[in-house]
């Protein structure tokens, strides 16, 4: 009747054991990848081990999030913490294309950062440097009244939003109005 065998588990990043009969590892012919010292690599569950290390290191990187995946990252990550979005993000993914690699935190909060760093754009400071350089690269000078008026009509803005969008594009050139 073959012996059971627990494994020590492989938390720690510098592991200084084997994870079968949990001796010092460093001598000569130890396995340091997979955590194994030279007398455990013939045993069967070492082979278990070796075969289960290279299909993690085989692992393709976690895909990019789609439009729609980012789209529900804005709106949502303010009412949901991070690991029930990011669950719910990789039922998504399970759902539309089956066994595909996960999406992981660290790429969960690497996308957060980039919209907690759009945010802070809609102040004044911020939409006068936006201005001051469309101006420097002649966009600016593209704009004209009718443009506003246009503006105006397909997104419903008030007169007081009108004039303020004038003031602030036009400058000199509200006499065209």
């Amino acid at each position: 009747m073959p012996q059971a065998v627990t494994l020590v588990p492989t938390h720690t990043a510098a592991r200084t054991r084997c994870r079968l009969c949990d001796c010092k590892l460093g001598g000569k012919g130890d396995d340091l990848v997979t955590c194994l010292c030279l007398h455990c690599l013939d045993r069967p569950e070492a082979a278990a081990i070796r075969s289960s290390a290279t299909r993690s290191q085989v692992r393709p990187a976690p895909r990019d999030f789609t439009v729609a995946d980012k789209e529900l990252i804005r709106r949502i990550h303010v009412h949901l913490p991070a690991a029930q979005l990011l669950s719910l993000l990789n039922e998504r993914l399970r759902a539309d294309h089956g066994e595909a690699s996960p999406y992981t935190l660290e790429q969960l909060n690497a996308h957060l950062r980039t919209l907690r760093g759009t945010a802070s754009t809609q102040d004044w400071a911020n939409l006068r440097k936006i201005v001051r350089d469309a101006r420097a690269e002649g966009v600016a000078q593209c704009v004209t009244a009718q443009m506003i008026n246009d503006f105006a009509v397909v997104f419903s803005l008030t007169p007081a939003q009108v004039h303020r969008l004038r003031d602030v594009l036009l400058c000199e050139d509200t006499s065209e109005s």
